[in-house]
């Protein structure tokens, strides 16, 4: 992970920063791996954390657009008697999701300096393209007054869409009402101009489900803010080929039952009876004392070894040493080792043994050494290794050397390892040292 970027520089320090704050583990890693110069700190970074997980939470995400965001927009009184609109970002982006219009409205006129923001929307909620009965306006001030039919286009193309779409209920070449759910096909019912405004209503919120549906297949990025010129992809007219309103589904059939023979039996008898004993198996009257007389030999000659055996003493003397508190489980007690150990002890022992495994595992794998940097590391390691053990095995060592643990030696498996690779090492500058190298 390179930095290339002053800005990013500033941006991730800060991340890692935090990362260091919150993680006790990576930050020991960090003070035994980087501040000691075993480890770059950019190789760290991208090999000892899982940088996209710890970070995926800065990363932006796309949330979805509440069915009743409008429902949060409530005006106030202001100081002159006037109404006053608080929007926030959240409630800005649902509107231009829901309402395409609207965006290219703002593009056009806020973005290119028509007028500020403020004046734009103080419009948009005056503006008839508001309000609950959605009518078309006729005046011609009206900044919003094109957005109605804009809409009404946009759901037209959805109506014969789903009208074109092979599962469709009701088939358009079947019955004329197939679009009245869409509330855009004038001759679907017979209206009149007292239902017009239950109509419009109808339409308003078909268009508001149907753009928040919308609004769940792409990012605002991705959006053409243009309607008219907007191509909807009809998924739908490969099926609707395949498909007809009168053709027989195979998944819509009933379930037929398989035809079964009938059995057959010509002698039913044996089909009714119990399975027959086996007489050639049974022991006649006559093999009775014969089989008797050598049973009794066999008990006879029969003699118990015991040499295999334990006596009673022996054992009750053993179970006696294993029994917590005998002579063989001095120091023990009923408890788990997890139980009587605190719990600060054993996060820190933890956190000794991760950063102490990391130092070992570079100190191993420089094994053989196959260049002269490989050989300035493993001696830059071993340093690191005693180092680590003088400020923090030994001073772990002393901190658990109390009555309660000083029988489990926690530190023992530790020092164990130091030892093995200590051992190693000795071995490896006296092959050097043999063969004439430094």
């Amino acid at each position: 992970m390179r930095l290339k970027n002053r800005e990013n520089f500033s941006r991730l320090r800060l991340i890692f920063y935090r990362i260091l704050n919150e993680n006790k583990t990576v930050y020991q890693l960090y003070k035994d791996l980087v501040i000691s110069g075993l480890v770059p700190a950019d190789d760290f970074w991208s090999k000892y954390v899982d940088f996209d997980k710890l970070t995926e939470s800065t990363k932006k995400q796309n949330t979805g657009v509440s069915g009743a965001f409008l429902t949060n927009i409530r005006p106030e009184s202001g100081d002159s008697g006037g109404i006053i609109y608080k929007l926030n970002a959240d409630t800005i982006m649902s509107i231009f999701r829901t309402y395409p219009a609207i965006r290219e409205k703002y593009e056009q006129n806020v973005h290119t300096g028509g007028m500020n923001e403020a004046d734009f929307w103080r419009t948009f909620f005056q503006s008839h393209y508001f309000t609950m009965d959605r009518m078309h306006s006729s005046h011609h001030r009206d900044l919003f007054a094109d957005c109605v039919k804009q809409d009404d286009e946009k759901m037209h193309n959805e109506a014969e869409r789903a009208s074109r779409t092979a599962m469709a209920v009701i088939a358009p070449e079947t019955n004329d009402t197939s679009e009245i759910g869409y509330g855009v096909n004038e001759s679907a019912s017979d209206t009149t101009g007292k239902n017009d405004l239950n109509k419009n209503l109808i339409k308003r919120f078909n268009f508001h489900s149907t753009m928040i549906l919308k609004s769940t297949l792409g990012t605002d990025t991705n959006y053409e803010t243009s309607s008219a010129s907007r191509v909807e992809p009809d998924d739908d007219e490969d099926i609707s080929k395949k498909f007809k309103s009168g053709d027989n589904l195979e998944d819509l059939r009933t379930e037929q039952q398989e035809e079964t023979q009938t059995l057959k039996l010509v002698n039913p008898d044996r089909y009714l009876r119990a399975p027959t004993i086996d007489r050639s198996q049974k022991i006649s009257v006559q093999q009775i004392p014969t089989n008797f007389n050598n049973l009794k030999q066999e008990m006879a000659n029969w003699h118990v070894n015991t040499e295999l055996t334990l006596n009673s003493g022996l054992a009750h003397k053993i179970v006696k040493d294993l029994t917590p508190g005998g002579a063989l489980m001095h120091g023990t007690t009923a408890q788990t080792l997890s139980q009587i150990v605190p719990q600060n002890i054993q996060e820190e022992m933890q956190t000794i043994y991760v950063s102490l495994s990391e130092l070992l595992r570079h100190f191993w794998s420089s094994f053989p050494p196959s260049s002269p940097l490989i050989e300035e590391k493993i001696h830059r390691v071993h340093e690191t290794i005693e180092r680590f053990r003088e400020t923090q095995v030994n001073a772990f060592k002393e901190k658990v050397s109390t009555d309660l643990l000083t029988d489990f030696h926690l530190a023992g498996h530790m020092e164990d390892l130091i030892d093995t690779a200590n051992v190693k090492y000795n071995q490896w500058v006296k092959t050097v040292s043999s063969t004439g190298r430094t």
